[in-house]
This record gives C-alpha cells, structure tokens and sequence, in this order.
C-alpha cells in the first residue's frame, strides 16, 4: 500500500506545487496540497485518463461530521496531525491520522488510480473511519468534488442521481467525466461555491438530492452523503467516492452477505472466534475480528474461493480444515483479539464472488494431535 514517489504531474498549464503523484499507465493523479484547518475548501487537484487532456478533477477532498457537532470539519493537517503521507507505484496515495482533530476517530484515507483503458479511468477515494472511543457513535462523510472536463471550468452541465452524477463539456467533445458512490445517503450538485461554501459555514448540513439537471453550463460542483448509525467501539466505517474519466461504474446487483459454518476447536481458554464486523460491500473494507486466542500468541488465516469438501471440511489429526488456496500469518494484541480489514476494490471482478475465511491458532492446550486450536469457518458473498 505505501511505495515510492513517482511521475512528474501531466498537464500544460503551468506548473503547481505539489505534495505527490501517482500513475496507472495513463492515469494520472496529482494532490497539490493538504487543507490546514476544519473550515478550509476542498484542496487542489489534477486527475485525468486521457493523455490528450489536461484534467478532469480540479479539487475533491473528504469532510466529516461527528454526532452532536454543529456543523462539518474538513479532514486536515492543523497542527501537524496528519501523521502520514505516502505517494507510490501501484498508482495509490495514501494519508492517515492517528486521532483526527482529537476527536476519538482514525482515519485512513486512499486514493486509487487505475487505468481501464488507453484514454479513461478511474480515481476511488476510500475513506476508512475507526471508533477509538469507547461508545459507539454516528458519523456523516461528505465527498466533495469540482470537476472542470477539460481543465474548463464554466461550460459543465450534468445529468444522474442519486448516487451518480454525469459531467460534459461541449467545449470538451473527448468523453465524460463521472462522480459516483457506493450506499450514498443523499447528494447536492450546484454551481461553485455553493456546495463547498455549505460544508464550511459552521452550520449543520444534510444534502437533500438536490441540483440535477445540472442544465445551464457553469462550473460544477457535487457532493455525496455517506451515513453511519451506532458505529461501536473498535469498529470501521468506510466511504468510497469515485471520479471516473470515460468510465461508469456498474453497481454489482449481488447483495452482500456472510454466514458461519462448521465447528471451532477450542484449547483452555475456550474455543477461539471469527466474526465479521463490516458486510463485504465493493469498494469498502469487509472487516473480520478474531478473538478469544492466547494473548499476544500467533496464527494463520486461511482464505480462499474454494472451500475443502464443502460445509463439512477435511478431518485430520483432530483438526477441522474448512477453506483452501491462501494463508497469512497473524499476530494477536493482548488480549487475544485482532482486526482485520480487507479490502474490496471497485473496478475488479469481486461482484457476487464468494470468500471463504477460517483461523488456525497456536494453542499448547489444544486437544489434538498438534498444538493448534481452530476457528470455525465463515462465507462472504460480495456485493453491493
């Protein structure tokens, strides 16, 4: 996820600073700088998929709202508490902050290029929050975008809703420009600064599905709504927004699922856990936690597409094997527990695939023939 700094920004005006870029083959996306305060707009950037346009996207950045508070904060470097930036190969961005704004929220923030064509792509923006407090608590992400088709920004009009929104240009004949989200809870589409100025005004803001058609060519502007109720402690929220140039998105029509099957092994301390705390939605984190293994011990995640003799598994050595194909070594916290976030991407054929999870545990007190206690086993069905 974290890699070196790569290609120099793509474009023929003139020259901006900037903090990084990244690139997918044709698609290139640069952030220029990082918002200093919670009130601030949105910062500068430049994406595009064709190489004979200068940029699609002029600014996108995430805004949040915590339950309670009077108005919205724009995710932010004031007094340095962003606590890490990363620019590399793969095409991915990364920034985290440990506590954002001191407020009992981690937040990690990914920006994706990805290239799914020789002139059109796709930027996914994937705002992972995690509850740091001991309550559960509500939280509303806003994703807020200015497109400029063709680096112009007064002759967009757009059509869609309620969770995309179709951006032209008639001075721009080379493609479209796309903005969509996955389990949107509303949208606002207005010409600049009204939806930007809406979000930092110090009052509280809910977008209402307002602004389509977007008729009379000016300069637009768009943000997407993402609700969370009783977020618990511990627990992750994602959010994905996505940018596409010459690319629509097609929600997968499979409904996300997840179910427990087969038997765990249990050792002294009783038989070890497997649940999911995030459904497995495309373009989000499906979320596992372990729990119940000896603390600060070691296992391995077995995960696959194939399961070993289906619901029943493979017995050996007093084991119950459930999952084939994968394996990832694990390390468990103190007190036996550990999260796992997995993460689905939006432009890969996941749509309505079913993975299959179990966890092999280093126990001395386990009952069979080796020093392994087991989970029991767990199906997702991807979807949206």
């Amino acid at each position: 996820m974290r890699n070196a700094l790569t290609a120099a920004l793509l474009m023929t005006t003139p020259a901006l600073a900037q903090l990084g870029t990244v690139s997918d083959a044709n698609a290139t996306f640069t952030l220029v700088d990082v918002p200093d305060s919670p009130t601030a707009y949105a910062p500068r950037i430049v994406f595009s998929a064709d190489p004979a346009i200068n940029t699609i996207a002029h600014s996108f950045w995430w805004y949040y709202r915590l339950g309670g508070d009077v108005s919205e904060s724009a995710l932010n470097d004031s007094n340095g508490q962003l606590t890490s930036m990363q620019f590399g190969g793969g095409g991915i961005a990364t920034l985290e902050w440990d506590d954002v704004d001191n407020r009992g929220i981690r937040a990690m923030y990914k920006i994706s290029a990805e290239s799914t064509g020789p002139t059109s792509g796709a930027l996914i923006h994937t705002l992972t929050l995690e509850n740091l407090t001991a309550a559960p608590i509500d939280i509303e992400a806003f994703a807020y975008c200015d497109i400029d088709h063709c680096d112009t920004a007064f002759g967009d009009t757009a059509t869609g809703g309620p969770d995309r929104v179709t951006v032209n240009d008639a001075s721009c004949p080379t493609g479209y420009a796309e903005f969509f989200g996955v389990r949107t809870s509303g949208y606002a589409v207005f010409d600049y600064p009204v939806v930007i100025d809406a979000l930092v005004d110090g009052s509280q803001t809910d977008l209402m599905n307002v602004g389509l058609p977007f008729s009379t060519p000016s300069d637009f502007t768009a943000a997407l709504q993402y609700s969370e109720t009783a977020l618990q402690p511990g627990a992750l929220f994602t959010a994905v927004a996505v940018v596409g140039h010459n690319y629509s998105y097609a929600p997968c029509p499979a409904v996300p699922d997840t179910r427990s099957y087969g038997i765990a092994l249990a050792g002294a301390l009783g038989e070890p856990t497997i649940k999911t705390l995030a459904v497995p939605v495309v373009g989000t984190h499906g979320v596992l936690e372990i729990g119940n293994a000896p603390p600060n011990g070691t296992g391995t995640l077995l995960y696959g597409m194939q399961q070993l003799a289906g619901d029943l598994g493979v017995q050996a050595f007093g084991l119950t094997i459930y999952v084939a194909t994968n394996s990832e070594p694990l390390t468990f916290d103190s007190t036996g527990s550990l999260v796992i976030p997995l993460n689905l991407p939006v432009v890969t054929g996941l749509c309505a695939s079913d993975f299959y999870f179990q966890v092999l545990i280093q126990d001395p007190t386990s009952p069979a023939q080796f020093p392994i206690t087991h989970t029991h086993a767990i199906e997702w069905t991807i979807g949206s």
